[in-house]
C-alpha cells in the first residue's frame, strides 16, 4: 500500500484501537484458485506474538480452512472511518482553483501467516468469546 511516511501511525496502541473497533476483516490470500478475499470478524490476542495475533473462524464449507494448512501468507485488512475531503475546504481552491478531492481514512493492513486450528475445544472457545465480545442484549 502506497503510504506517505506522514500519514503513517506506528502506535500499536493505536493500530490495536481501531482493530478492536472494527472488528470486521477483509481477509486476503493467494491460494491456488488466485487470490481470495474473506470478510470475518477477526479478535486481537494483543499478548501473543511482537504485535499480537488475530483469531477467527471459518465454515467448514468454506476451502479457507484447508488452503491455509500449516501457514499461508495473508492480510488482514481493516477499514476505520472514512470521508471525502472536498477541495473546497482548501483556501487555494478560490485562489487558483488547484485543488482536487482526497479521501480520509483509517486503516490497519495485518500481514501475517494464516494457520488452521482444528480443534473442536479451541474453537468452542473462540465462539464463545466473539459471542460474548459482538453480541447485543
Amino acid at each position: 500500500m502506497y503510504l506517505p511516511a506522514h500519514f503513517e501511525e506506528t502506535d500499536q496502541a493505536v493500530l490495536h484501537g481501531l482493530i478492536r473497533a472494527r472488528p470486521l476483516a477483509a481477509l486476503v490470500v493467494h491460494g491456488g484458485d488466485g487470490l481470495v478475499a474473506n470478510h470475518l470478524p477477526l479478535q486481537l490476542d494483543a499478548s501473543r506474538g511482537p504485535f499480537g495475533t488475530l483469531v477467527g473462524h471459518v465454515a467448514r464449507a468454506n476451502p479457507l480452512w484447508r488452503t491455509a494448512g500449516n501457514g499461508l501468507a495473508a492480510v488482514a485488512l481493516f477499514q476505520g472511518p472514512q470521508a471525502c475531503v472536498t477541495p473546497n475546504w482548501y483556501p487555494g481552491k478560490r485562489d487558483h482553483g488547484k485543488a482536487v478531492p482526497t479521501w480520509n481514512y483509517a486503516v490497519v493492513h495485518a500481514h501475517g501467516m494464516l494457520r488452521a486450528v482444528d480443534d473442536a475445544q479451541w474453537l468452542r472457545r473462540l465462539v464463545e468469546g466473539l459471542t460474548q465480545e459482538h453480541e447485543i442484549g
